[in-house]
């Protein structure tokens, strides 16, 4: 006997000796007991647990608070554990119980239909306890049919079926179309739960915003057979009483044209469920992955301010668009109320391995906007990117039960954690599942983007260009390990006019909002009047959004400085030319001992040919060693690694 059968057995008995306990005691203490059971099984049962909040989530974020999330969720769980113990009781249900215990509002529309002798269909859902609703059908309607679906535990299942059909119930395996055909043909009412149960390849339908699979069959039998199909559900209004309600689908379309008769017939099921899933949402059975099927995902993109960070967090949702999902993106820009407070959040998600964290305290961490945004919005995925804000993707995606993907390492939160870590060699990445390798830092450059930009950039340059060739400087500026001081930015802007005369090649240069302002001076003065420079971009005093971008589309070699790996990264990924100029200053960051990292990322580049690194006083020298010569192309492409790792988690 294996595992399953030994857990069978011990089910089944289980169910035997508590069935008949329960027959004799009042249902308020074994629904007592279920309701115990079912908390319980709130807190035991993670993985149920983690479906039904998720689910909860997508549906009321907008308007319910966490807190309120998770009571309903509660809720469920105790509502399940209760619709177990009846279901084990179950055998004692006769007519006297249901005229004690179950009232039916319009219960006049179902003899009035089956007057007609065509049968009828109810269309359900897993709402309240649905084999009281059942029973009930079996017990005042003997010509009752109802499609189940066989349980995993064969002598459980059994027991079941056994005391369904003692209430008068005639059972119609899941599949069985002649059965249902015939039981409409005897005039039975035939009752088919329409909220779950539909595989991959059936039918998307709008559910509470999103498409989710759903079955079809009682609709297509409405319409080929003109049987009448009516709403159906049950509700515990306390304790063992329940109330089950039974609309008319007035609004049922029927015009011959199939396929659209059966769209709108769909949505109005579910629009109808929608209803009375909002009005009793914690006795509905939210335990399934309802939108498994669904290729639309929500992802929240959280942003610490720094654009960099931001751009390689856009790129990650831009390689998840291309695989086929449609996204619904949202940027949030994470800024903390009190700091103090938020460091100490940092340190429980180091310790929490399980990654929750109480609402009240992310309430209390961020502003206004950023919790709010956080706590009334769904998503299916959290990227992140920077050490400060990865704690909060952690508990973010803990919230929502989403996926979790970050990018650079993430602090002493420990690199497992995440569903995805995208780490840049430099940072000497380990090699586990989980992490997805890259040689620079990503971003959205690839043709069709450098297109978009140039053309844009090319209508606000207002002059045409007087030369085929032509030379991108992109000026970044200071940062702790790197200093652009005047002499540099000379060295530099000399050496490229020298370089464009003696080519007859234009000039585009755009600075950066770090660039100094002495150093701004100095490329002002220096292209003052001169006729190779196309445009001269200074960010600080007008920034233009495609700037990097259409220089990178527009150029034929692009010319970078040293400390900016974003920035270098970008050059490196636009399939031109690629000069990264350092000066032999002390501040350099080629030559700081406090950034090892820095120089390894340099060095790698060079290494595999995506770059060409030379100090200023030498940039002369290398422009034309680069027109002259005609290098091969290497293009940075590390899109592809994070691609295939993404495959493996969405």
């Amino acid at each position: 006997m294996n595992k399953n059968s030994i857990i069978d057995y011990l089910l089944y008995k289980l169910a035997v000796v508590s069935g008949n306990l329960f027959s004799r005691v009042n249902p308020e203490i074994y629904l007592g007991l279920g309701k115990f059971l079912g908390r319980m099984m709130f807190y035991l049962d993670k993985k149920h647990r983690n479906i039904v909040e998720r689910n909860l989530r997508f549906v009321f974020c907008r308007n319910k608070a966490p807190s309120e999330i998770r009571r309903i969720a509660v809720g469920a769980f105790e509502n399940f554990g209760q619709n177990i113990c009846e279901a084990v009781a179950l055998k004692r249900v006769d007519k006297q119980y249901i005229d004690k215990y179950v009232t039916i509002e319009g219960q006049h529309l179902i003899d009035e239909a089956l007057e007609n002798k065509k049968g009828l269909i109810y269309v359900t859902l897993h709402l309240g306890d649905w084999e009281i609703a059942n029973a009930a059908c079996g017990i005042y309607h003997k010509s009752c049919s109802v499609v189940i679906k066989d349980q995993k535990h064969g002598r459980l299942n059994e027991l079941l079926n056994s005391y369904r059909k003692r209430s008068g119930v005639n059972l119609v395996p899941l599949g069985s179309l002649r059965e249902i055909i015939r039981s409409l043909d005897n005039n039975h009412i035939v009752t088919m739960v329409s909220d779950h149960g539909a595989g991959k390849g059936d039918t998307l339908v709008d559910f509470f915003g999103r498409p989710a699979s759903m079955p079809t069959g009682a609709v297509r039998l409405a319409l080929k057979f003109k049987v009448p199909i009516f709403f159906a559900y049950i509700v515990r209004t306390h304790g063992p009483y329940h109330k089950i309600v039974i609309e008319k689908f007035d609004s049922f379309s029927d015009t011959r044209d199939k396929d659209k008769d059966l769209e709108k017939n769909l949505n109005t099921i579910n629009k109808k469920f929608e209803h009375y899933i909002s009005q009793y949402p914690q006795q509905y059975l939210w335990s399934y992955k309802r939108w498994k099927h669904s290729k639309e995902r929500s992802v929240m993109i959280l942003s610490d301010g720094k654009t960099g960070h931001l751009r390689q967090s856009e790129t990650v949702a831009k390689i998840i668009s291309g695989m086929g999902f449609n996204l619904d993106i949202r940027i949030v820009e994470i800024k903390y109320r009190n700091r103090f407070l938020a460091g100490i959040l940092y340190l429980i998600c180091c310790l929490k391995k399980n990654r929750e964290i109480n609402g009240w305290f992310l309430k209390s961490a961020l502003d206004a906007f950023s919790y709010e945004a956080i706590a009334h919005n769904f998503c299916d995925i959290v990227i992140s990117a920077g050490e400060s804000i990865a704690w909060l993707n952690l508990a973010i995606s803990s919230l929502n039960q989403a996926k979790s993907i970050h990018i650079m390492r993430p602090g002493l939160l420990g690199v497992k954690r995440f569903d995805l870590l995208v780490l840049p060699r430099h940072d000497r990445a380990a090699n586990f599942k989980n992490i997805a390798v890259t040689e620079g830092a990503l971003n959205l450059i690839d043709e069709d983007y450098l297109k978009t930009q140039a053309q844009k950039l090319y209508k606000n340059i207002g002059a045409s260009f007087d030369s085929d060739l032509r030379i991108g400087l992109l000026i970044g500026g200071n940062t702790k390990d790197y200093e652009l001081n005047p002499r540099i930015a000379q060295s530099i802007i000399s050496r490229i006019k020298r370089v464009s005369v003696e080519f007859n090649a234009n000039i585009l240069i755009t600075t950066s909002r770090r660039t100094p302002k002495e150093a701004e001076e100095v490329f002002k003065r220096e292209l003052h009047g001169f006729d190779n420079c196309k445009l001269l971009i200074i960010a600080n005093e007008k920034n233009i959004p495609e700037a990097v971008g259409g220089i990178l589309g527009l150029s034929s070699l692009v010319i970078v400085t040293s400390e900016s790996i974003s920035m270098i990264s970008e050059a490196a990924s636009s399939g031109k030319q690629v000069i990264v100029v350092y000066s032999s200053e002390k501040k350099e960051a080629i030559q700081s001992s406090i950034n090892k990292r820095h120089r390894m990322f340099l060095e790698n580049l060079q290494n595999h040919g995506y770059i060409h690194l030379c100090e200023a006083h030498t940039l002369g020298y290398k422009i034309k060693e680069i027109l002259t010569k005609r290098p091969l192309i290497k293009r940075l492409n590390d899109r592809e690694e994070v691609r295939k790792k993404l495959k493996e988690i969405l």
